[in-house]
């Protein structure tokens, strides 16, 4: 880069100490960090008008060598200088809104969710009307929309068009999956509006998912051909394919919906995982299967075959993957509603539905929840992997003990909403010789791990595993915990992260089942 001050040499800094961090050895990190700052004094020195290039170089500069008067800098030139485009300013000012609106969190119930999203649909007026062709306010809104089931059918309508018209006047610059026309699609069928159109709407999605590259391919992080786009390509066709049959059955063509439901079955059949898949891929299959099964029922109620639909209510409520309890108890179960209403027109009595829910096991080896732990039995490869402490892991130092494995990176949410909890659960195991506790931190730039960890006083063991932990787990989805046996055999896991104030007692619970032998 040498002294270059153009736009796209400022920006790729940040590449440049993440390349600098990862071919330097531990120890020699501190070194690494002098010459970040020092880059950093050049940096801040270079033409202002730079804007949003310069602006996130320094930024990540400041967060990898911990200079907290440095971020409030950069914050500060972000608020009084004018974005570089209407887009950087609608992104933004979006940004912005999150950062003092918080999401809903699980158990929070619906009037804290519906005043949530009420706010953002009253703030996406103003944004809206500063930049009405950008799709971020569009989006924001449609998300609102979408939460919200009394917003009337024409501001549905007017807001699906809104971001169709954005999404085409990027001319193919901006990327989504699903394609905005089949999210579209899924919220008019949903609504039961503009029903005629969706069918367009899903074929013009699935030729623009399909040609479109999904995700930035790197030799830095080599992957199974086609394995985390073949799901995504997945989940694009199962939303067009569910907003056509609810369609079809909203506009009484029963042999249209019949149509759609038998590709649904066949791509069942064709994706159905073998007993040593991933658990996500399970877990996925199961989603998808309690998806046929509620389209089934619900062709089936709309020809008056009350009777089928209410077993294929239960194959769908059976099929699905279990959820955590703070989730289902925060979320609207639509499903589960439907099946009741039917029940009761029915005739049937609540011991009667109740005795009928009894009936149908969901599935022991898929758990969505994150309270839950799918079983497995995969011997982990071989590693010699740096610690933050420039001490070497290798397999061996697993074995004679159970170990309890974090998976996690600094940019994710519910990861970071999980270390306090990781933390008292490593202060209660530190002293123990039977089990210990480690994590692999997958981030690219390995540089903004240590202050990470430096700003909020986690003690934990850090392993630097990214390059090792995509070996296993191609298309990765954190945070992820494992449980390794003595043997060094990952014998349980669990994904994702729910708020719970007994998440550490839940932890030593699996985890002392584990060291008992216990499944």
């Amino acid at each position: 880069l040498g002294s270059r001050t153009d736009a796209a040499s400022l920006a790729q800094h940040r590449t440049l100490w993440d390349l600098e961090f990862r071919v330097t050895p531990m120890p020699e990190h501190a070194a690494v960090r002098q010459r970040v700052a020092e880059d950093l004094k050049w940096l801040r020195q270079a033409d202002p008008s730079k804007g949003p290039a310069l602006l996130y170089a320094l930024e990540q500069g400041y967060k990898i060598v911990d200079d907290k008067e440095g971020l409030r800098w950069v914050e500060e030139q972000k608020k009084s200088r004018p974005a570089a485009s209407s887009m950087m300013a609608s992104s933004q000012a979006a940004s912005e809104w999150r950062k003092n609106n918080s999401f809903p969190k699980p158990g929070d119930g619906d009037e804290k969710r519906t005043t949530y999203f009420r706010s953002l649909l009253k703030a996406t007026d103003e944004w809206i009307r500063q930049w009405p062709e950008e799709v971020t306010p569009w989006m924001e809104r449609f998300s609102a929309v979408r939460a919200l089931e009394d917003v009337p059918a024409v501001e549905v309508e007017t807001t699906g068009e809104g971001l169709l018209k954005a999404v085409e006047n990027q001319g193919g610059r901006f990327s989504m999956m699903p394609p905005a026309q089949i999210r579209v699609a899924e919220l008019y069928a949903h609504r039961g509006i503009r029903l005629e159109q969706v069918p367009a709407l899903v074929e013009k999605g699935f030729a623009d998912g399909e040609k479109r590259p999904l995700g930035r391919g790197s030799d830095l992080y080599p992957q199974e051909a086609g394995s985390g786009q073949q799901r995504m390509q997945d989940m694009m066709r199962w939303s067009g394919w569910s907003a056509l049959v609810e369609a079809y059955v909203k506009r009484n063509e029963p042999a249209k919906a019949r149509n759609v439901l038998i590709e649904m079955e066949a791509h069942l059949a064709k994706r159905k995982p073998d007993e040593k898949a991933e658990a996500f891929e399970k877990t996925m299959h199961a989603a998808n299967q309690s998806r046929y099964w509620t389209l089934m029922a619900k062709l089936a109620a709309s020809e008056n075959r009350k009777l089928d639909a209410m077993t294929f209510y239960q194959n769908a409520i059976s099929a699905r993957p279990r959820r955590a309890e703070a989730v289902m108890a925060a979320a609207k179960d639509e499903l589960m509603d439907k099946a009741r209403e039917l029940w009761k027109d029915l005739g049937g009595t609540n011991e009667g539905w109740q005795a009928w829910l009894a009936r149908g096991e969901p599935p022991t080896a898929i758990s969505g929840a994150t309270s839950r732990w799918t079983k497995l039995d995969k011997p982990l490869p071989d590693f010699s992997l740096p610690d933050l402490q420039g001490a070497t892991w290798r397999l061996t130092m697993l074995k004679d003990r159970i170990t309890f494995v974090n998976l996690w990176a600094t940019w994710c949410g519910p990861c970071r909403a999980e270390h306090p909890h990781l933390q008292r659960l490593y202060d209660k195991l530190k002293d123990r010789q039977d089990v210990q506790l480690i994590t692999l931190n997958v981030d690219d730039n390995l540089g903004l791990v240590e202050p990470y960890m430096k700003e909020h006083n986690y003690t934990f063991p850090v392993v630097l595993g990214r390059l090792y932990v995509d070996k296993i787990i191609p298309s990765l989805s954190i945070p992820r915990n494992w449980l390794v046996d003595s043997e060094g055999v990952l014998r349980q896991e669990q994904i994702g992260f729910g708020e719970n104030e007994k998440w550490v007692e839940q932890m030593l619970e699996a985890i002392e089942k584990a060291r008992a032998g216990g499944g």
